[in-house]
């Protein structure tokens, strides 16, 4: 199996290690072996984080570029991902004690996503109209702004 990436936070294009320990450890599901201290992203990085993507919204860095290079750059990282399925799929399954043949589905879907909603992009697939019981129902996949997300890690991938 794979060793543990090294852990760091990615905001607004710097890398830095995360600053805040959480007393525990990610540990090898299968043998119980402590292979690095959990670790969390201080308040203050994700305000920063936040701050960036708001501004990456408002300069319209993202939402102005036409919907084929938003796919494009969503095919990118399907790209990527595509190339690294089978590490990230024994790494989920070292961390979490899910099997590989599930990681495996997992770490495949992932890249699948991405290209789905490139493809929508391409078909312009920004809004629809759904009937609804009281009448209809608009569906519109426009950008309102940035979001912090908060993941479970029972399947990280």
């Amino acid at each position: 199996m794979s060793a543990l990436p090294p852990l760091f936070d990615l905001i607004d294009g710097s890398r830095s290690a995360p600053s805040v320990a959480l007393g525990l450890y990610v540990t090898d599901s299968s043998t119980g072996e402590a292979l690095q201290p959990a670790m969390a992203t201080s308040a203050e990085g994700v305000e920063t984080a936040l701050a960036a993507a708001h501004h990456a919204y408002e300069t319209g860095a993202w939402t102005e570029k036409c919907p084929e290079a938003r796919a494009d750059a969503l095919d990118t990282v399907a790209d990527q991902l595509e190339l690294d399925v089978e590490r990230i799929a024994e790494l989920d399954a070292r961390t979490t004690g899910i099997t590989l043949h599930w990681t495996r589905m997992t770490a495949q879907l992932t890249p699948i996503i991405f290209r789905k909603a490139a493809t929508l992009l391409r078909q312009r697939v920004l809004a629809t109209e759904l009937p609804g019981k009281y009448g209809s129902v608009s569906v519109r996949a426009y950008p309102l702004g940035p979001a912090a997300l908060i993941c479970p890690w029972n399947s990280p991938a």
